[in-house]
């Protein structure tokens, strides 16, 4: 019965392949993205997913809510910076990493417009006047690239009239919305 025992082959750890983490999830999630499955690109989908909700919720409301020069800017980059994620053109978590720095620097970004109005001018534009006491403003026109026809679409929308004599005045705010004051 010992005989027998020792007719049975060395052990070897060899064999045996430690795997730590990183190993299991860039086997898991895939890391090429040539041969990626299409199970793991759906799971980076879902993860990409779940990082945007969370990097958004970093980001604060004002990147949806207020639309300036720096919250496009943001929103255009993380995108983009994602896909590249999902479709396996970089890596999963270094995305993630700079989709966190671009949020970061969005945050940092607001904050610094807020404390410094003259960056704020710079960074997010500032109002314009468009129409005003019953005329146009024809070079602020010009310079925003706006026709009168989109003036009296927007007074269309605002009062529900076409009527100029109504209105007091019409801006453009940096976001790129325009805003119709009425005479009381």
């Amino acid at each position: 019965m010992l005989s027998a025992l020792t007719h049975f082959p060395p052990f070897s750890y060899q064999k045996f392949k430690v795997i730590n983490a990183m190993d299991f999830l860039e086997n898991f999630i895939g890391n090429d993205s040539h041969h990626l499955l299409w199970w793991q690109v759906s799971l980076r989908a879902v993860l990409m997913f779940l990082a945007a909700l969370v990097l958004i919720r970093i980001a604060g409301i004002r990147t949806f809510a207020k639309k300036s020069a720096i919250d496009h800017v943001t929103m255009f980059i993380l995108g983009s910076v994602l896909a590249r994620a999902i479709t396996g053109a970089a890596p999963l978590l270094v995305t993630m990493l700079a989709g966190l720095v671009l949020v970061l620097l969005h945050r940092l970004m607001a904050f610094l417009t807020y404390k410094f109005k003259g960056l704020g001018r710079l960074v997010k534009g500032k109002t314009v006047v468009l129409y005003e006491k019953n005329a146009f403003c024809d070079k602020a026109l010009l310079a925003c690239h706006i026709t009168q026809d989109e003036i009296i679409e927007s007074v269309r929308k605002c009062l529900h009239t076409e009527d100029m004599s109504k209105v007091r005045k019409v801006y453009i705010e940096p976001g790129g919305e325009m805003n119709v004051l009425q005479y009381d």
